[in-house]
């Protein structure tokens, strides 16, 4: 994130820097997706495809249309809405409200796959990788050791 941001350090990005490495993130997964395979950008959708095989930008039924593919891309950026029930991020252990499954975890198993959810649930609890606005500095803290914190970390009641 910090070279995309052209900064040393990740705790250095701004906030709307950190806008410009998401727009940068989106528009070139949206090139590679609707790129024809005599191009270069072709070769990134064929990364991107090994990486994230059931992503909506990578499965061999996307839709081409670049405002389409730019919605799907974005949703990957939102902030958890700390709506609905919540529970412990798989990966961070804060408390989120956000499902992510197989279309949006990179390498997991194909949606053919059973039984890699945990039990019970729709998708693994997760903490936006790059949340935005007044999100993004808790991320960048991540460059001191620590995994965020602030109001944005909804904490379990009781």
């Amino acid at each position: 994130m910090a070279t995309l941001a052209g900064r040393e350090r990740v705790e250095d990005v701004t906030d709307e820097q950190l806008e410009g490495v998401i727009k940068r993130i989106v528009d070139d997964a949206v090139e590679s997706a609707t790129a024809s395979p005599d191009i270069g950008a072709y070769d990134w959708w064929k990364i991107l495809f090994a990486l994230y095989p059931n992503s909506k930008l990578t499965h061999n039924k996307r839709s081409k249309d670049r405002a389409v593919l730019s919605r799907e891309a974005n949703q990957l950026f939102l902030p958890d809405d700390a709506e609905g029930p919540g529970r412990a991020c798989t990966f961070c252990g804060q408390w989120c409200t956000t499902l992510w499954s197989k279309m949006t975890l990179p390498l997991f198993d194909s949606n053919r796959s059973l039984n890699t959810l945990p039990t019970g649930t729709a998708g693994w609890a997760r903490v936006p990788g790059l949340p935005r606005g007044a999100l993004g500095a808790p991320v960048r803290r991540v460059g001191h050791g620590g995994l965020g914190d602030g109001a944005h970390v909804r904490q379990p009641a009781g």
